[in-house]
């Protein structure tokens, strides 16, 4: 028994290895914009190389080409003359690669692959992880480093902030324990982001995933047979959410953001729905015969997609049910985001990241050969790592 629990502790810490070691990531660079109309402003997005604004043919004034997404210089508008119009001369575009207020970044500096990004609440800032034990924060306005916590020797596994941004819990484990349940074999630190103090510590044997609920609480989900835990984080109290005859492996899980359901998947290859008191609803087998790596909840809380080992299987299911709904793309799919419409996927796909349209399956492609994703508040960026141990964020088109 003890070494079956040892080799599925092995397994899993190879899977998640393997994710974080994706190959240099290549960029798809946008084509140049024309953005003339008649009558009205004449709007030009830079492409590489920073393309500007054209002439309006009639409008009033011309609008400011925006930057390039290499960072090349925006085209100044021109106002065009036609009749009652005035011609008015637009300014030069920013040389950051700005377009709608949105910026691309790259932010370099990990030693060891990367383990987990999120965005803070407020998408003012950005955490990354590596299995060196290394907690980046990230300034998403300037790219600076605001803070970095280290835990030297033990690789985090998951990060997740608090609904109201003001606790960052970490998930990490020892390399020196030889399975998962031994005590102190892993353990969740929760920050306090106003000044980066470690408030407490839990105990996270089992875990591989941590999701805030939106009343603060802590879920932790378990990667052998053990149940997840929901966590009073101001007194360290747990409770089980499920009994462990329940549950197989569970390698990641979401919580609604309404707080009503949890789901976790896994090594089962099943699709468990719970309801936040620690109900389970239903348990529903992916089409596919391999372990499910990732899932996420619609902002509605109505459908849940799913992510997972090889072909045809980024899945949706109902949440009402557990019924299937569609597959919506042919290849592997290693993470998975609803943005904040729901009306979209943010996937990354055999290492390609790409966004979704539900509706018709329609693909916008951003790059190759990354892994993770993670999507800010607003939806207007898609964060992914690359092997060269950095971030990168895309502005989402």
């Amino acid at each position: 028994m003890r070494a079956d629990r040892h080799s599925r502790w092995g397994t899993a810490l190879g899977l998640l290895t393997a994710l974080a070691l994706a190959p240099a990531c290549k960029q798809y660079r946008v084509a140049d914009t024309d953005g003339s109309s008649e009558g009205k402003d004449a709007v030009a997005v830079g492409g590489s190389t920073g393309g500007g604004g054209t002439q309006g043919t009639g409008g009033t004034a011309g609008v400011t080409g925006a930057g390039g997404s290499n960072g090349g210089m925006g085209g100044s508008g021109v106002g065009g003359s036609g009749a009652g119009g005035k011609a008015d001369a637009g300014v030069d575009g920013p040389s950051d690669g700005s377009a709608n207020n949105c910026v691309e970044r790259n932010f370099p500096g990990h030693a060891n692959p990367i383990t987990a990004i999120v965005f803070a609440p407020d998408g003012k800032s950005l955490a990354s992880s590596d299995n060196g034990g290394v907690v980046r924060i990230w300034n998403l306005s300037n790219g600076g480093v605001v803070t970095q916590l280290v835990q030297p020797g033990h690789p985090i596994k998951a990060m997740d902030y608090s609904r109201d941004g003001s606790l960052l819990a970490v998930l990490w484990y020892d390399t020196a324990a030889s399975l998962p349940s031994d005590p102190g074999a892993q353990n969740i630190d929760i920050w306090r982001t106003s000044d980066w103090t470690s408030t407490r510590t839990l105990d996270g044997r089992y875990g591989w995933a941590v999701k805030f609920a939106p009343d603060g609480h802590l879920v932790a989900a378990p990667s052998a047979a053990g149940s997840a835990s929901v966590w009073d984080v101001t007194n360290g109290t747990m409770r089980s959410v499920s009994d462990p005859s329940d549950i197989g492996a569970a390698f990641a899980m979401a919580v609604s953001r309404d707080g009503r359901f949890i789901v976790t998947v896994g090594g089962d290859f099943k699709v468990s729905r719970w309801t936040f008191a620690g109900m389970l609803l239903g348990a529903t087998l992916s089409h596919q015969s391999a372990s499910i790596m990732a899932v996420d909840i619609s902002p509605d809380a109505t459908t849940i997609a799913t992510a997972g080992m090889i072909a045809n299987q980024l899945e949706l299911w109902n949440m009402s049910d557990g019924s299937y709904i569609k597959t919506l793309n042919g290849k592997r799919a290693d993470g998975v985001a609803f943005l904040p419409d729901g009306k979209s996927l943010a996937v990354v796909a055999t290492g390609d990241v790409k966004t979704i349209r539900i509706a018709d399956g329609a693909v916008t492609s951003y790059a190759t050969d990354c892994g993770g994703i993670a999507v800010s508040p607003d939806g207007t960026l898609i964060a992914s790592s690359l092997a060269d141990l950095s971030i990168q964020t895309w502005c989402v088109r």
